[in-house]
């Protein structure tokens, strides 16, 4: 059976065990009603609000930001005091961030682990945050995450955005010694930019490492560099880049940047032909995104060996 532990921060190495068995759940307000039942069993897609919004339940799913749009400018105090994605009770609560973010939720069911593996996350999401002023107008801030024998996703943004010099992005470590981070890099006068982040651990600890699928489906690790895809749009122009099938692979942002001047610039993992697609639209500004597509198969070809049971 597949075991999944939920870590409440980084710090905090014990706390009960769940397992991955539990009986149906209530479907909560608020869920795209447009999937099928085997869909919506993996991943379900969520729009943000202006109240709060509450989701799957965190021993059943991973959630995290899938869509990015709208206009992110001149707003020096625009950066969220609470964080976009957090616990409560049994579910994950999605704050009332607006319209112009989409949310994702990926089931743990989905994965499969090496013998003696297991799932855990993050339910205190990490936040990092920079600011200017003048005359120094370019400033970049690190958040620290887990090691790189997890994932780190981003699970919210906020802030302004006035190119591509501007961005948030995360830094995926390639061993499980030395932690991941995200990077937040601004480059405008009296701005502030901020970004919300979690965790996710499929594996074995001390001997797994997390395998991602790439182009043409080819299963890699971090170290390479088609482990991430990336869609950008200058002005006017549509990008849209295929990436792993939704059956196969649960794909999440790496990094955000560009000119968010309006509804026209939008940056999302989306869906088509039964494959994750990576979307990047720009009207009169741009945008930049990236992602990775983590394989639900963990135990599979790519995976570092299991450890050894002593003879």
């Amino acid at each position: 059976m597949l075991i999944i532990r939920p870590l409440i921060a980084a710090t905090v190495l014990t706390l009960t065990i769940h397992t991955g068995c539990g009986a149906p759940e209530d479907e909560p307000a608020g869920e795209s009603a447009t999937h099928s039942a085997l869909t919506r069993s993996r991943w379900v897609t969520y729009v943000g609000g202006s109240d709060d919004l509450v989701m799957k339940r965190r021993d059943q799913y991973i959630c995290y930001l899938s869509e990015v749009h709208g206009y992110f400018g001149d707003s020096p105090n625009d950066v969220l005091s609470l964080p976009t994605i957090r616990a409560v009770d049994d579910r994950w609560v999605l704050a009332g961030v607006g319209p112009r973010f989409g949310f994702t939720c990926y089931s743990h069911e989905a994965f499969s682990t090496p013998p003696g593996g297991f799932i855990s996350w993050t339910e205190q999401h990490g936040n990092t945050w920079v600011s200017t002023g003048f005359p120094s107008c370019s400033a970049s801030n690190v958040g620290q995450s887990w090691a790189g024998d997890s994932i780190t996703f981003l699970s919210g943004i906020s802030g302004e955005f006035e190119g591509f010099a501007s961005q948030i992005w995360v830094f995926q470590s390639q061993n499980g010694a030395d932690p991941s981070g995200v990077i937040v890099d601004l480059d405008n006068c009296f701005s502030q930019m901020s970004a919300d982040y979690g965790t996710y651990f499929v594996g074995v600890p001390g001997w797994t490492l997390p395998v991602f699928m790439g182009p043409n489906d080819v299963r890699v690790l971090a170290s390479s560099s088609d482990s991430e895809f990336v869609a950008t749009a200058n002005k006017n122009q549509s990008v849209d880049v295929i990436m792993a099938p939704i059956d196969q692979a649960m794909c999440y942002m790496t990094a955000i940047g560009g000119d968010f001047n309006g509804d026209g610039e939008r940056g999302a993992i989306t869906m088509s032909g039964g494959r994750w697609i990576l979307h990047a639209n720009a009207g009169g500004g741009s945008v930049s995104i990236r992602a990775r597509c983590l394989a639900t198969d963990q135990g599979g070809p790519g995976q570092l060996p299991p450890p050894q049971e002593p003879s």
